[in-house]
């Protein structure tokens, strides 16, 4: 009795200390006085779900958190008991926004630091110098057996305005023995409302679907890093079901019972994603589905499994096979396919070693090798790569060169397709009035030095294209 009394007493201290306050500083520690009001007086890391209800109560506003690891202490509706742990979540409320990537000195948000943390020469909208990591592991003991089910929850329909911005979620492990419950699914995060943005999905894990994310209603995924997570069966990295939509976002190495990437189940978006070296497929649509303007690489088994959905504008390329495309149900549009091991129905889109449609209306282009595409500077190998063939991965450039047949190839009339105004690098998607086959754009200005520069992506000085490059493309 005692002890809720204190508890209900700390509530209401903290209830009245951050009303009306828009923004609430956490660090690990804590400092000063500890009422959140500045990264001066911040609260400490035990604090999290209780500054997400209260701000959530007093009308919305911002969590601001320091660089360091944090893990939730309670479950859903508050309970502490620790012998429940493994339902304890980071529980979103409405009109709360959590960011991390703070070094704890910030005073305006674009003032995070960001670094080029893979050294793949780019620096990525999730790569924040100062890391704030929200972990599942409560024992710290490095194994899944205790972990928490799901690091960060929203299971209330129609609750609005939720974001998560600028954070590492790991350690997740959606195992529990309940098959047909929540506890299989999404041990990163399983969201129904969330904007996820600019964040780093690593090491989780679930039994059913979504070891990473597992989103659906109305919930996004923009501008993350998904890799390293794992499912016993579909969605190693990502489970959209029926509403979702996951869009330029890096989703790499991750694994699955039956399929490693992302499964949109009955339903979902992907858009303008690299999709690589993802184990047992990269992309299942699965009743539906939407995948558009995506570079599928270097997955091994298929690229993109297709049971009724579509594919638009995007580039399936050194899988093991291209697409599997099952009781030739769905459909591919404007799109570079290399390997199809069914009959397709394939729409516009340049092809080589698949079972190849001759007839007109199709208006294909079949091709002798993946030469024939000719990207700038495509990976050398098929399937998954090894430890060393990682950099190779991470500098891939599956833009057209110069000389692609691909330019100027698509289709004449893609308005009823709604496709995004920019391709997969930002740059216009249509150019001289007809679209590009593939998922990414040829850009008419064209930069060339004699050895090149950079990324070879032609778009600046910076990264030109190298003038032997241009009489071998």
């Amino acid at each position: 009795m005692i002890k809720k009394y204190l508890l209900a007493l700390s509530f209401i201290a903290f209830h009245f200390l951050v009303f009306s306050q828009s923004v609430i500083y956490i660090t690990t520690l804590g400092a000063g006085t500890k009422d959140g009001s500045s990264w001066l007086n911040a609260f400490d890391g035990s604090s999290i779900q209780s500054a997400i209800n209260t701000v959530s109560h007093n009308g919305g506003g911002s969590l601001w958190i320091a660089q360091g690891t944090y893990k939730p202490n309670q479950d859903s509706s508050g309970n502490t008991d620790t012998s429940l742990k493994r339902s304890f979540t980071f529980n979103l409320r409405a009109n709360v926004a959590i960011y991390g990537g703070f070094a704890g000195t910030e005073t305006v948000i674009n003032q995070r630091l960001k670094s080029d943390l893979n050294a793949d020469g780019k620096i990525e909208g999730w790569e924040f110098t100062n890391s704030t990591v929200l972990s599942g592991d409560l024992d710290g003991d490095g194994t899944y057996a205790n972990n928490t089910y799901h690091i960060l929850s929203d299971m209330v329909d129609n609750t609005p305005n939720l974001l998560i911005d600028g954070l590492t979620i790991q350690d997740g492990a959606a195992n529990g023995a309940n098959y047909d419950s929540y506890v299989v699914f999404g041990g990163g995060i399983f969201a129904k409302n969330t904007t996820i943005t600019r964040c780093i999905f690593q090491h989780n894990t679930a039994i059913r679907s979504g070891g990473g994310i597992f989103i659906t209603n109305n919930a996004s995924v923009d501008s993350c890093f998904v890799t390293n997570n794992f499912c016993n069966e579909f969605g190693g990295a990502i489970a959209i079901n029926e509403v979702g939509t996951v869009k330029n976002s890096l989703i790499l190495s991750n694994d699955g019972g039956n399929l490693g990437g992302i499964i949109c189940n009955a339903g979902g978006t992907v858009i303008s994603c690299n999709i690589a070296n993802n184990k047992r497929g990269g992309v299942y649509l699965n009743g539906g589905g939407l995948v558009v303007g995506c570079n599928v690489f270097n997955n091994s088994n298929q690229g993109v499994l297709n049971f009724k959905g579509t594919i638009l504008s995007t580039t399936i390329a050194n899988n093991e096979t291209g697409i599997h495309q099952t009781a030739y149900l769905g459909t591919v549009f404007n799109s570079l396919i290399a390997d199809y091991d069914t009959l397709p129905s394939v729409v516009n889109s340049f092809q080589y070693n698949m079972a190849y449609r001759t007839d007109n209306k199709c208006n294909n282009i079949k091709a002798k090798s993946i030469d024939d595409f000719r990207f700038v500077k495509p990976t050398s190998f098929t399937g998954l790569a090894s430890t060393i063939q990682i950099p190779e991965l991470l500098s891939a450039n599956w833009s057209l060169g110069v000389t692609s047949p691909a330019i100027n190839a698509g289709m004449p009339d893609v308005s009823y397709l709604g496709l995004p105004a920019k391709d997969i690098k930002g740059n216009d998607r249509i150019k001289d009035s007809i679209i590009d086959m593939g998922a990414n754009e040829f850009t008419s200005i064209q930069y060339i030095t004699p050895k090149g520069n950079g990324l070879l992506t032609r778009k600046d000085w910076a990264n030109a294209y190298s003038q032997d490059s241009l009489a071998t493309a």
